[in-house]
């Protein structure tokens, strides 16, 4: 038995659960917390401790130090702990995908509406810094995205001019990288978001380049429609999620003594709304990311043309996951 088990009742669970039980917990916490969809005063500071609980009892020798001998000064990682925003963020894809959608937006707007009454010239200054955040974003992976590509067009351009050569390397290893991939957080579910988008960019610019530009009108009108459908369901989502999280606050003023129901359904659609607007935020991110790395006119134009097969390649590959229920977060908190 821990000597002091107040970490293991911020999350809810038994002193004996084990890592999943205590991620799941984690999970429901920080998602029923999160400042941006929580308005309770205390919220914030509740955000943090389901954090910090994680972070202790994630971590097996942590865990093991708190149990024998409870909170104290030196019972922290060894870099400290984590900033609560920047580790929620992990819920999404954790570090391996760092290099294919970046560190997302959602801690930082989550400061941006925690400043919301603060003078406007603090929250244009804050502004302005998301602002360069997300250009130095995209800068970075458009560079990491055509160093890959560069990968495929030299073997490409070395299979050209070996006949016998009969497989490309560069396949073999992004199908290893996509099973990598699918390990992580949401990695199916964002795997299939990236190779949507990769395909469907690659061939609006493949379209262009061979076929006088009607097929990429096509894959350019089609986008469209996805952008305003995938729009109107991130607001669509909120929208349920705020009017779920007002029933639970009138319930909790009108003495409700057994929310638990309703507080399992306000995790249900906090979590949906957050996964849409992660979802959304990647495409938005990623469509500048694609247009960066094909037009980038320090390499030739043939050179661009093979970096969009080698795209579309990459999409195909990452959008040819499987989610099973067990591994869709999404369908496991419903």
């Amino acid at each position: 038995m821990p000597v002091d088990p107040y970490y293991y009742n911020v999350l809810g669970v038994p002193t004996d659960a084990d890592y999943m039980t205590i991620k799941m917990a984690y999970k429901k916490g920080a998602i029923k917390f999160h400042p941006d969809k929580n308005k309770a005063p205390d919220a914030e500071e509740k955000f943090k401790t389901i954090s910090e609980a994680y972070q202790i009892l994630g971590s097996p020798e942590l865990r093991n130090k708190y149990d024998k001998y409870g909170r104290n000064d030196d019972l922290r990682p060894v870099d400290g702990f984590i900033d609560p925003n920047v580790y929620f963020q992990r819920m999404y894809g954790g570090g391996l995908f760092q290099d294919l959608i970046g560190e997302l937006n959602i801690g930082h707007f989550m400061a941006l509406d925690l400043h919301a009454n603060t003078e406007e010239e603090k929250r244009q200054a804050l502004l302005n810094q998301i602002q360069q955040q997300q250009k130095e974003r995209v800068d970075r992976l458009a560079s990491l995205l055509g160093d890959k590509l560069s990968q495929y067009v030299s073997e490409r351009l070395d299979l050209n001019n070996d006949k016998e050569q009969s497989s490309i390397p560069f396949e073999k290893r992004i199908h290893q990288e996509a099973i990598d991939l699918k390990k992580e957080s949401y990695g199916s579910s964002l795997l299939l978001t990236v190779g949507r988008l990769y395909s469907i960019q690659a061939k609006e610019y493949i379209g262009v380049k061979r076929s006088g530009g009607l097929p990429s009108i096509f894959y350019t009108l089609k986008e469209k429609k996805h952008i305003t459908k995938e729009l109107w369901k991130t607001v669509k989502s909120n929208m349920e999620a705020q009017m779920v999280a007002e029933k639970v606050s009138l319930a909790e003023k009108e003495g409700v003594k057994d929310l638990s129901e309703l507080d399992d359904l306000c995790v249900a659609k906090s979590y949906q709304a957050l996964w849409q607007m992660v979802r959304f935020e990647v495409e938005a991110t990623l469509r500048k990311v694609c247009q960066q790395a094909l037009h980038d006119k320090t390499i030739d134009a043939d050179e661009r043309l093979l970096r969009a097969e080698g795209l579309l390649l990459l999409g195909e590959v990452y959008a040819s996951t499987d989610i099973s229920p067990l591994e869709n977060d999404v369908t496991r908190m419903k």
